[in-house]
């Protein structure tokens, strides 16, 4: 590509990737800072207010910059910095994390510690490749309407196509990447694609843009893999459209069930007993208070792995049906595999609480 000319189209298509790249980045954010913080109001504010600040930045200094040196050249350089930024994000979150939090110290310290961890994680992950991603559309804009007088329509033209990346970055990661791939490897997809325009518009030989693109290919392909907070004491490790999960095994070979950031546990299982010693066994009493003489109904609403519904089955027997409702289906068939969920008194409803009470005629 020559260093002084690219043509509206290809401007458009930098346009559209580095919108969908932005909005990919901020929705695959909130999933990956979910196991160290969770994903209430305060991360996602954090999240936007970061993101929109680095881009804020971004559109002052490409502007500048774009006035000064309008090359076509720099432009691609640019996205080749933004994607390698991106593509890094999975692999330095979990050390950064770690060191901010001090190992989820603070995080029991009250919701304003979590606020600003959270915060100082957020900026130190996303500012540098939000910023080169915001400095883009000054360099479109600039290029696109360097021949003609008609400003106002041409930054239009830009702003429009980079809005519709944007709505496929919002719903292509949330409908598709994150519980197909993970969200380590949604952020490496959207790096690589960067990388990819960038190449295409920095290197000039076919043969050496297609080793750049294989090389970056194979060596981002291992992020997708990488674990997110696995110790030598995790059973499985994976993601969900609605957690961050994970199954933990004590030293007595106890199991337990942690979403997102793992302060506290959805179910419990002991090989050799019943009882946990926990909060789950106080509801195996509730029968007791309702001692009729008929077969009772019982609902569970977020079932998880079912811990409470294999208490009752086990104290109760045929004298409870169980109806568990839990809406993550990857939740269901972990309580199925780690969990010994499925006793033959129990019925597992794969939906929303609300939509089950709304339909059931048990009332």
């Amino acid at each position: 590509m020559s260093e002084n000319h690219v043509t509206r189209k290809q401007l458009l298509i930098v346009a559209f990737v580095s919108g969908a790249a932005i909005m990919t980045i901020e929705i695959a954010a909130a999933r990956l800072l979910a196991p160290y913080f969770g994903t209430s109001l305060l991360i996602w504010t954090n999240i936007i207010g970061v993101v929109l600040l680095a881009l804020s930045a971004g559109y002052f200094f490409g502007g500048r910059i774009a006035d000064r040196r309008p090359h076509v050249r720099l432009l691609f350089t640019l996205l080749v910095a933004a994607g390698a930024a991106g593509i890094a994000i999975p692999w330095v979150v979990r050390p950064i994390a770690r060191f901010v939090t001090l190992d989820a110290l603070l995080l029991q310290s009250g919701s304003f510690f979590i606020f600003i961890a959270s915060f100082a994680v957020t900026l130190l992950l996303l500012a540098v490749p939000l910023c080169l991603l915001g400095m883009i559309s000054p360099f479109i804009i600039k290029l696109y309407s360097i021949d003609q007088h008609r400003v106002g329509e041409s930054s239009g033209t830009v702003f429009a196509v980079s809005t519709v990346g944007s709505i496929i970055g919002t719903f292509l990661p949330a409908l598709f990447l994150i519980p197909t791939f993970g969200t380590n490897a949604t952020i490496t997809s959207a790096g690589v694609a960067l990388l990819a325009v960038g190449c295409w518009g920095t290197l000039h030989s076919t043969a050496t843009r297609t080793a750049a693109l294989l090389l970056t290919l194979i060596a981002s392909s291992f992020a997708g893999s990488a674990g997110i907070r696995a110790t030598s004491a995790t059973l499985y490790e994976g993601e969900s459209l609605y957690h961050y999960i994970r199954v933990e095994q004590g030293t007595d070979g106890s199991r337990r069930l942690i979403f997102n950031e793992g302060l506290g546990f959805q179910s419990e299982f002991h090989p050799d007993r019943i009882l946990t010693g926990n909060y789950f066994d106080y509801y195996s009493t509730l029968p007791i208070f309702f001692n009729s003489g008929r077969k009772l109904n019982v609902l569970i609403l977020g079932l998880a792995g079912g811990t409470i519904s294999r208490q009752l089955s086990h104290f109760y027997g045929d004298r409870l049906h169980i109806d568990g409702v839990e809406i993550d289906k990857k939740v269901i068939d972990i309580g199925y595999r780690f969990f010994d969920l499925g006793q033959k008194n129990l019925s597992v409803f794969n939906e929303d609480g609300t939509v089950y009470l709304m339909r059931s005629v048990k009332k």
